[in-house]
Formats: C-alpha cells, structure tokens, sequence
C-alpha cells in the first residue's frame, strides 16, 4: 500500500488525471460488460510465428548479406548498430506487411512477450 501511495504522491498533475481515467475507462468498460479482450490460441500463434518468419527470410533475403544476418542472428552485438537497427526495423516491416489474420496473431504475441 504504501508503495502505490508513493507512487501516486510522485506524479505529475496531468499524469495523475490520466490514471484516474484509465481506471475510470477500465470500470466502466467492466461495468457495460465489454466484450474481452480476444485470446490468441497456440495454434495461431504458431501459425503467425511461421508465416511472419516467411516474410522475415524474403525480406532479409532481398535487403541484406547473408553474412550479415547470420552474424545478426547468432549475436545482434556482433554487428555495426545501425546494421542491426536496420535488420530490426525490417523485421517490424515484415510482421506490419502480413495479411490478416496472421499481422494480429504475429502482433498479439509480439506486444504480449514484452
């Protein structure tokens, strides 16, 4: 308790008021009986994870040396940061360019991991 009390003694005016209608929203959306948030099941997920590592290899493929990404996937350290920032960032663009419904399953799991 005391915890929470140091927290919430520690913010911002503004950041407080946003707290208070996150809670708000959360109740209210409990109370008029919102439908749940929808489950992602194994079977997607593992149906997301391959065909976005489809589209991963066809991009990493087309944009970048084989080397690279071997030295990229044993140790992402391994390589120039910008290099593993661009091998990131296509990674990103690889699950966005899925189609649906394998783009939600793919981002579901990836947001869910964080």
């Amino acid at each position: 308790m005391r915890l929470e009390l140091d927290y919430v003694m520690g913010l911002s005016t503004a950041r407080f008021e946003r707290l208070v209608r996150l809670h708000e929203d959360a109740a209210v959306s409990e109370l008029s009986q919102t439908p749940p948030v929808r489950v992602i099941t194994e079977e997607q997920v593992r149906s997301g994870q391959q065909a976005l590592e489809a589209k991963v290899a066809v991009l990493r493929r087309n944009r970048f040396l084989a080397a690279d990404i071997e030295r990229f996937d044993a140790d992402p350290s391994a390589v120039h940061p910008k290099l593993a920032c661009d091998i990131a960032v296509s990674d990103l663009e690889a699950m966005l360019a899925l189609p649906e419904p394998h783009r939600t399953w793919s981002i579901g799991t990836f947001v869910d991991g964080m």
